[in-house]
């Protein structure tokens, strides 16, 4: 058995049988949706980043703050001028080359299984919907739910003037439906999968795999972001510069956040060896995890992740050729050693350390299974050539300390807009009007 939460604009928790009622009411309500110009959705969109920030009674949840300085109207323009070319296209046939015009529509129903590691991921998978104006069909859960149900509550809520004409946020909500049921349900997932003009899949290997098996209607597209690893990189002649005790926090944060359960957590550091040791380095990234907010730190763990912790810090406590640094309480640990390839994740804000002699040889270890690495190599020569193997083998997005979890896109080496559209060609006499 299915579990409406939100449809029509309506929050309210209902059960039903199959989709058919819920099909029915999202096609209809995303040809309104259509009929807003991006500019509409923006000004909405960057509106509702505001008022989230604002109300006490949405500020508090989890990752409000975040979420509303996404989005600023500022990022969403660029995030679709990267992803479309020209965000117009959505609003109107536009000219490309001379007797030839391009529109992008949206595919209709977008149907979402939505992460339980990341609760702010299910809105920004929303979000791809909503930028591509198609309607959206989320499977939701106890995480995404606490995050979903306040921020969408606020959209419908808004309302604004545009070109004398009154756009209302409550246009796009009708568009959005929310629905949960048991993973485990085969017909109820088979549903929800023919129901789909486009898939969007978050979750680990067995998740994916399985619903990207499921039937589909043959013109449906799929994007998969499955499991992804993730991982920081230093040389020596970055551990030189000014503002590495900085540097070491922003790291610290992107580990602790989300108790390092996200795909762009940063798992291991490989650390180039030389003059800084791996026990040094250990401590200072000790250092930045105790300059962070007790809140982080003392965020609760599930208790398989808190034993696999324990069980990490025994290993390494009775080993003579590895080494730990760690905090009295399971707060944080880092793990050192010197061996090769690329360690299993322990989450729980456990950090391994891995000293390599050859960061270049290192990164044949990198594979597509690797999302991000944050990538701090002062030698330019050193570092343009280990993003160049790296990105060859696999890898997604280099970016920064305290940047790692930032979502942006390209997204798992996907730009994800403009697989949420049809890219529509018009041919046309070169002097017609």
């Amino acid at each position: 058995m299915m579990r409406c939460h939100l449809l029509d604009g309506r929050f309210e928790d209902t059960e039903i049988d199959d989709l058919d009622d819920v099909v029915a009411v999202l096609e209809e309500r995303r040809g309104e949706l259509h009929r807003l110009t991006m500019g509409d959705i923006i000004d909405l969109l960057d509106k509702l980043g505001k008022e989230l920030i604002r109300d006490p009674a949405t500020s508090s949840v989890d990752g409000a703050s975040y979420i509303g300085l996404w989005l600023r109207r500022e990022n969403l323009e660029r995030l679709c001028s990267l992803n479309y070319g020209r965000s117009e296209m959505l609003d109107r046939p536009c000219e490309v080359r001379p007797g030839t015009l391009m529109r992008a529509q949206p595919r209709g129903i977008s149907c979402h299984w939505l992460p339980n590691n990341v609760a702010t991921m299910a809105f920004f998978s929303l979000m791809l919907s909503i930028l591509s104006k198609n309607a959206s069909l989320l499977k939701v859960s106890e995480v995404s739910r606490p995050v979903l149900t306040p921020v969408l509550r606020k959209l419908g809520e808004i309302s604004m003037e545009r070109d004398g004409r009154k756009v209302s946020g409550a246009t796009v909500l009708a568009a959005v439906c929310m629905i949960s049921f048991d993973s485990s349900r085969t017909e109820d997932n088979v549903r929800m999968s023919r129901a789909a003009d486009v898939r969007v899949v978050w979750g680990g290997s067995e998740a994916v795999q399985g619903v990207a098996a499921l039937p589909q209607k043959d013109t449906c597209d799929t994007l998969l972001f499955g499991p992804k690893y993730s991982l920081a990189v230093f040389d020596q002649a970055y551990l030189e510069r000014e503002g590495i005790d900085r540097t070491m926090r922003q790291l610290a944060m992107d580990a602790a956040l989300f108790n390092q359960s996200a795909c762009s957590s940063p798992q291991v550091v490989l650390l180039e060896r030389g003059r800084v040791t791996a026990k040094e380095f250990a401590k200072r990234l000790a250092e930045g995890f105790e300059s962070l907010p007790p809140r982080l730190l003392g965020a609760e763990k599930p208790e398989s992740m808190c034993l696999d912790v324990i069980n990490a810090r025994g290993r390494y406590l009775l080993s003579e050729d590895r080494d730990i640094v760690m905090s009295p309480d399971l707060g944080w640990t880092v793990l050192i050693d010197s061996e090769e390839g690329l360690p299993e994740p322990v989450q729980g804000r456990c950090v391994f350390v891995r000293e390599v002699d050859d960061l270049l040889r290192a990164a044949g270890w990198l594979t597509r299974k690797v999302q991000t690495v944050a990538l701090c190599v002062g030698d330019t020569r050193k570092r343009e050539e280990f993003a160049e193997r790296a990105s060859y083998a696999g890898v997604d997005r280099f970016v920064l300390p305290g940047e790692m979890n930032d979502f942006t896109l390209p997204w798992d080496g996907m730009l994800p807009l403009g697989r949420m559209v049809r890219w529509v060609t018009v041919r046309r006499e070169k002097d017609a009007q």
